[in-house]
């Protein structure tokens, strides 16, 4: 299923069942964006990152100059978790196949509820 164009800028991000998973979460679709990520911050932002690749891909995160844990989602075309991980500075994640990987506060996996196969929703009209 191709993916439907989306513009940088801010999505709210809960489950199929309406779990809240991300209150504001910034869509990143632009190289320079997607290649900063996190890195060299030294805390995570009042925002998840969302980034968006297009064509999916196998995919790797690494948390060099990022100095503070995160939990990962990697996402495939129908949004559906295909892996969930708690990242530590200085970690790489292995390769994953991925069409949107969601960057959140630790514990927000758990918090969620979040599973593999579980369906994520994102919604542009309702961001706080």
């Amino acid at each position: 299923m191709p993916v439907r164009p989306m513009v940088a800028g801010f999505l709210k991000v809960t489950t199929a069942a309406g779990v809240p998973v991300a209150a504001r979460a910034r869509l990143l679709v632009g190289t320079l964006d997607q290649a900063l990520g996190l890195m060299f911050r030294l805390r995570m932002p009042a925002h998840a990152l969302l980034f968006l690749l297009v064509p999916a891909r196998e995919v790797t995160i690494h948390m060099w100059f990022v100095f503070f844990p995160i939990d990962v989602l990697w996402l495939d075309e129908q949004k559906r978790v295909v892996r969930t991980m708690t990242l530590r500075p200085w970690q790489v994640a292995p390769q994953v196949r991925a069409q949107y990987v969601l960057e959140l506060p630790i514990g927000a996996i758990r918090q969620a509820g979040i599973v593999k196969g579980e369906t994520l929703v994102f919604d542009s009209g309702t961001v706080a």
